[in-house]
């Protein structure tokens, strides 16, 4: 998560995105409030109605809000149209770790940070589009993933510091960063692509105190803005300093850690791990699926996470883009 710098007279003051207007619109309506009053409930939603749908719904309930849709790129797509009415910083994506614990392989950077950055932005109370089968996938306990670095100017860190952390963060050092999940060092600079930006970053040190961070082009090595502070968010998904020692043969594959938290089971119990406690909404988006009743534990062990209870069906092959939604409420 990326802030740019403020211009010294910004030419509009706003505080909200040019299309939070018709949220504002949509949320003042009867028949959303009624709905949102109502869940669990049916609507039917057109697929391109649904981000404005969501975000309105969003802001009617004012709590977290995840949105569980079919697969990832549903729920991309869901994510990124939600965040032009709402803001990039309150909506984020939950993928699919993009390989199964049972391969032995780790995921790739960019997918772990969007599953951190959206872990993060529904702790502070944000909307979430999640994909079914992310939903269930199970993470590392919370004590043992590594947290989100906040940067910005005037922050006493250090080069070797800032280095540690990222490094324990599973980033890899090297000469000169072109990919997400990598950093470099030379001299007071340290050079940044966090897992979940477009553009990487350089931060410059005078003695240990951060004194400019700017994002630059990757090919012409040059400065382009600006950054007024960042969110870098990990790029494993356990601290490298906790990883689980394993000294396996040629062609063994790496055991699935026995720590993780518990994913779904016969009886359809999901889990979504790093929820915190509290009540929260899930809109599911299905096709020919009645409403469910959930049950909903909250333990207030932050390595425990919510549990829903619900029937298996809605994440079978009744799940597809037709837009029909019904909610779960605790």
């Amino acid at each position: 998560m990326i802030r740019r710098a403020e211009p010294l007279v910004p030419p509009v003051v706003m505080d909200r995105p040019v299309l939070h207007a018709f949220v504002r619109e949509l949320a003042e309506q009867e028949r959303l409030t009624e709905f949102a009053e109502a869940l669990p409930a049916r609507a039917r939603v057109s697929e391109a109605a649904l981000p404005v749908v969501l975000a309105a719904l969003f802001e009617q309930l004012e709590r977290p809000l995840v949105c569980l849709l079919p697969e990832d790129e549903d729920a991309r797509d869901a994510a990124e149209a939600a965040a032009w009415f709402l803001g990039e910083e309150q909506v984020g994506f939950m993928p699919s770790r993009g390989v199964r614990w049972e391969s032995g392989l780790e995921p790739p950077p960019h997918l772990v940070g969007e599953r951190a950055r959206a872990l993060d932005v529904l702790a502070r109370g944000g909307l979430v589009c999640a994909s079914a089968h992310a939903l269930a996938e199970p993470l590392p306990p919370q004590r043992t993933r590594p947290a989100p670095l906040e940067l910005s100017p005037g922050r006493e860190l250090g080069v070797e510091g800032l280095s540690e952390a990222l490094a324990l963060a599973g980033y890899e050092r090297v000469e000169r960063v072109d990919d997400r999940g990598q950093f470099a060092v030379r001299g007071g600079l340290v050079d940044i692509f966090p897992t979940t930006g477009r553009e990487p970053l350089r931060v410059e040190f005078f003695g240990d105190e951060v004194e400019s961070i700017r994002a630059f082009s990757p090919f012409t090595q040059r400065a382009l803005h600006p950054v007024e502070r960042c969110t870098v968010y990990p790029a494993v998904e356990r601290r490298l300093d906790l990883m689980m020692d394993w000294h396996g043969e040629d062609g063994e594959v790496r055991p699935v850690p026995n720590d993780l938290v518990a994913k779904a089971d016969a009886h359809g119990a999901f889990t979504i791990p790093g929820v915190p406690v509290g009540k929260h909404k899930i809109v599911a988006i299905a096709e020919g699926a009645e409403p469910l009743e959930s049950e909903v534990d909250v333990l207030p062990d932050a390595d425990q996470p919510a549990q829903f209870t619900l029937s298996p069906k809605p994440f079978g092959p009744h799940l597809n883009k037709k837009g029909q939604a019904y909610g779960y409420q605790p």
